[in-house]
């Protein structure tokens, strides 16, 4: 899900829980903005996620300058996501 988005989320959440009322989901929905000024609140577990799909499709024989070159991230950036599988 590129640029994962809490309202997305809140709305996938609401097809699946059709037994709490529309006027929850408002209220739920009206404090997340209120929290986060009118702004998205920040979801960060996006981009980790995606890298380490990435790094399970390249297999553990992958060295860190490849999975910096394939992420477009660091080498140090790399070593640390390899040391997270």
């Amino acid at each position: 899900m590129a640029g994962d988005n809490l309202f997305a989320i809140i709305g996938m959440l609401r097809a699946e829980l059709p037994e709490i009322s529309d006027e929850t989901w408002d209220r739920l929905k009206r404090a997340f903005s209120e929290h986060a000024g009118g702004t998205r609140p920040y979801v960060p577990a996006h981009k980790k996620r995606v890298h380490l799909d990435t790094l399970a499709a390249l297999g553990e024989e992958a060295d860190a300058q490849q999975i910096a070159k394939v992420l477009g991230v660091t080498v140090r950036r790399a070593q640390q996501l390899k040391r997270l599988r």
